[in-house]
């Protein structure tokens, strides 16, 4: 059988670097992927979001290189797996492992990301536009409750 996903976005949020009970290393992010066409009804594209985990060391080399707004690719296998949500409830979540993955901008570009993030917005107008471009389609926050326990 064939579980191969492979999708290009931008990330929703920074990536933080937590740790398993048994002491892996991991990450969890949402990818946000824009679609290749518009509907009759939207004059905009709109997009697609996708949770993605990583482990081990490409965890920890994805969380040194990459901030919210990152173009990345991903090659993942989907996986679903259940949870029990506050209610008591039996849910499920769809992930993508991811197995590797691709930065598709230069350092420098995360860099200067970074940078504007922790110092909030983008003075120079250039650096503004860039900046919106890159995070255009990326929501202002998501709650990670809603996605998994």
């Amino acid at each position: 059988m064939l579980n191969v996903h492979c999708i290009e976005g931008r990330l929703a949020e920074s990536p933080i670097l937590k740790k398993t009970e048994s002491g892996t290393c991991y990450t969890r992010v949402l990818l946000i992927s824009k679609r290749n066409f518009k509907t009759k009804k939207e004059s905009d594209y709109q997009s697609d979001s996708f949770l993605c985990v990583l482990y081990g060391t490409i965890a920890k080399s994805f969380v040194e290189m990459t901030c919210r707004g990152s173009h990345v690719s991903f090659v993942a296998r989907v996986q679903v797996r259940p949870y029990e949500n506050q209610s008591g409830e039996r849910c499920y979540v769809s992930e993508d492992i991811v197995q590797s993955y691709n930065l598709l901008e230069t350092k420098e570009v995360t860099d200067r990301r970074r940078k504007y993030l922790l110092e909030g917005q983008p003075a120079e107008e250039m650096a503004l536009n860039e900046y919106r471009q890159a995070v255009e389609h990326i929501p202002t926050s998501y709650d990670e409750a809603d996605w998994y326990q």
